[in-house]
């Protein structure tokens, strides 16, 4: 069985994209195997599927443009970037890093996956198998074991719920591994984790169990709306005095710890920074940093802290904004959004969900859920592909 899987690329890109993972948390060069070969599905995914990606104009316009100012930003990093951030090598950082190197500027080839041959089914696989290592791993952490190299695989959720949208079975095994993720979050205060995992499990057994008008026009409303309120509070947070994440501390620390204020700080050094050198527009490329206060006083004091000029931030908006600038946030934010509003037109369940997985990611981007490769990652553009793609081809796919 698993050597039948093993033909399909789209599993050996799930496989490698978990070893790599493994090994950057575990500080491995090995490493740069299993990326190297993920490098090599990539182009292969490019040069075989590239020409079979259509999509309606205004889409492809904008997955164009996005794809051209990735590469414009790898170029401007080889060619005329600081590249202040770099540690070691050009070249190994360039190929071997999974949150800041090429691979997370060339993702978007994820998108090409669902034209792989059965893709549909291979994508359950991985499901099922994300699922049972997230349950061992679950098991795991329950008996003690310390599991920060895995824990990542508890994060999958909200893509696991997919799954049971295509094909709903193995019924208690997905609900055993939900308990381990929601459990995990709670324990470890992965509050933005959490609340989505949580919404998304809401959003599941409504499309499954209560489909109705009024329950698929309220979706399509959140849809529709909440991704612009993500975007709406990413730069009220940017630009106003008082965050939001203030506001919220002011108004309800004394219920509840869920909105300890742990963003403000990075939402103020990076405006600060990026103000101070000019840079709002492009960003400071793949390996361009900002100066952070509060991890050098951190460090002064002796305290666990990044380094004062950080390479990343923990708010997925933020990310785009240091990495690529104003025109970063607004392709990226543009072509998911543009997903959402083409998926609410599909008649299908499968889509409904899709919209409701993608405009809730985009909400909690304000907070969390950097865009580097990783297995979410590539479901979500993946996801992205089966939506924009021809309307009979993903018909037929679903069938």
């Amino acid at each position: 069985m698993i050597g039948k899987l093993f033909r399909f690329r789209f599993f050996q890109l799930a496989v490698l994209t978990i070893l790599a993972t493994i090994l950057t948390r575990a500080n491995s060069m090995v490493k740069i195997v299993p990326i190297f070969f993920i490098l090599i599905l990539m182009c292969r995914y490019y040069i075989d599927h590239k020409r079979h990606f259509s999509v309606s104009k205004f889409p492809k316009k904008i997955f164009m443009l996005y794809c051209f100012y990735c590469l414009f930003l790898v170029l401007k990093a080889i060619l005329y970037d600081s590249n202040a951030g770099l540690k070691g090598e050009f070249i190994t950082s360039f190929f071997g890093n999974l949150e800041f190197g090429v691979l997370s500027f060339s993702i978007p080839c994820c998108a090409l996956v669902v034209y792989e041959k059965d893709w549909i089914s291979t994508s359950i696989k991985v499901c099922d198998m994300i699922v049972v290592l997230g349950v061992l791993v679950g098991l795991a952490y329950m008996g003690g074991a310390n599991i920060w190299y895995f824990t990542f695989l508890l994060y999958f959720l909200p893509f696991a719920c997919f799954r049971l949208i295509i094909k709903y079975d193995h019924k208690i095994l997905y609900w055993i591994y939900f308990f381990f993720s929601l459990y995990y979050c709670a324990m470890e205060d992965e509050r933005s984790i959490l609340v989505l995992e949580m919404v998304v499990l809401i959003a599941l057994h409504t499309v499954i169990l209560y489909s109705n008008k009024l329950v698929t026009k309220s979706i399509k409303i959140y849809c529709i709306a909440v991704p612009l309120v993500g975007a709406f509070l990413t730069f009220y947070n940017l630009f106003n005095k008082e965050s939001f994440f203030e506001y919220m501390y002011t108004m309800y620390s004394g219920e509840t710890t869920m909105v300890n204020d742990t963003r403000t700080f990075l939402f103020q050094e990076l405006s600060k920074d990026l103000t101070e050198t000019s840079t709002w527009l492009y960003g400071k490329g793949m390996f361009g940093t900002y100066y952070s206060n509060v991890m050098y006083i951190a460090s002064k004091n002796g305290e666990y802290a990044d380094n004062s000029n950080r390479l990343g931030t923990e708010c997925g908006f933020l990310w785009l904004i240091l990495k690529g600038g104003i025109i970063y946030f607004v392709l990226y934010f543009a072509l998911f959004y543009t997903t959402v509003l083409v998926a609410l037109r599909r008649d299908q369940k499968v889509f409904l969900f899709i919209a409701f997985l993608i405009s809730s990611r985009l909400l909690f981007m304000f907070v969390s859920f950097t865009p580097v490769f990783d297995i979410a990652n590539m479901f979500l553009w993946a996801f992205l592909g089966l939506t924009l793609s021809r309307e009979d081809y993903i018909t037929n796919k679903l069938k």
